[in-house]
């Protein structure tokens, strides 16, 4: 394909405008179709902390379960095939652990797409890593699937964070990063 400008059509209407670059046969590209009214898109996120009972011969830890719910709602008259990105926190001071705990079976998995056996068929995958940064050790993962016409489909993502009880840790907001004060 050669560059220039690209008008985007959907179902007769206009939809956006951009432009590509020089396409070589076989590579791929990508081009943004503008805002998509007809998928609803939803985020919420809970969490609750519990502490370890008091005892004269251990530390005493507390652990906070975070969950967020991703809910995607296909309001097309055709299947819709999405790739949902999303990251679970890291924390680099030692005294704090993050446990990953859903989606199951993604710790585990290394280099590969772990079937979830999800009556909507999603899977799950680490992110790629370029350049030596993304995927698992950033903590990046993707959802990957189909959502079929008129249909909603959640995608859940837990973890825990366990620390002693003095220790008070903070979201930076920097790349997942968290850190302790």
């Amino acid at each position: 394909m050669l560059p220039g400008p690209v008008a985007v059509f959907l179902d007769n209407s206009y939809v956006s405008k951009t432009s590509i670059s020089d396409i070589n046969s076989g590579d791929t590209f990508q081009c943004p179709f503008g805002v998509d009214n007809s998928t609803k898109i939803s985020y919420a996120r809970t969490s609750r902390t519990i502490r370890d009972p008091i005892s004269a011969f251990s530390e005493q830890f507390k652990t906070t379960t975070l969950t967020s719910t991703t809910k995607v709602f296909n309001q097309h008259s055709f299947p819709v095939s999405i790739v949902s990105k999303d990251t679970v926190p890291l924390c680099l001071d030692r005294r704090v652990k993050v446990i990953l705990k859903k989606p199951v079976g993604l710790v585990d998995a290394k280099g590969t797409t772990v079937d979830l056996k999800r009556d909507d068929g999603f899977k799950v995958r680490w992110g790629k890593a370029m350049d030596d940064k993304g995927g698992e050790k950033d903590g990046k993962f993707e959802w990957i699937g189909t959502i079929e016409a008129g249909k909603e489909i959640s995608l859940i993502t837990e973890w825990e964070v366990k620390c002693p009880v003095d220790v008070t840790w903070i979201e930076t907001g920097v790349k997942g990063v968290w850190g302790t004060k």
